[in-house]
């Protein structure tokens, strides 16, 4: 699909500098970085929260040992 989207002079200054730098082959290169780094912060965000939830609930309720299972669940998360 493909979009077109106004970007502030600042902005586009910032994607012309990181071209220019070489960091990037293109303006669309720069976009597509700044997306995934942005999916990557939101499921961050998602899993800090699932742990914060799971803190709540592990002070709630009776405390168990933990096991090689739960440091698995974790780490799928």
């Amino acid at each position: 699909m493909r979009m077109n989207i106004v970007l502030t002079p600042r902005h586009r200054r910032f994607i012309s500098r990181k071209v220019k730098s070489g960091a990037y082959g293109s303006a669309e290169e720069v976009v597509r970085d700044g997306l995934r780094r942005l999916e990557a912060d939101d499921e961050r965000q998602q899993r800090l929260v699932w742990l914060q939830e799971e803190v709540a609930k592990g002070f709630a309720g009776s405390a168990s040992p933990w096991t090689r299972k739960d440091s698995d669940r974790v780490r799928r998360r």
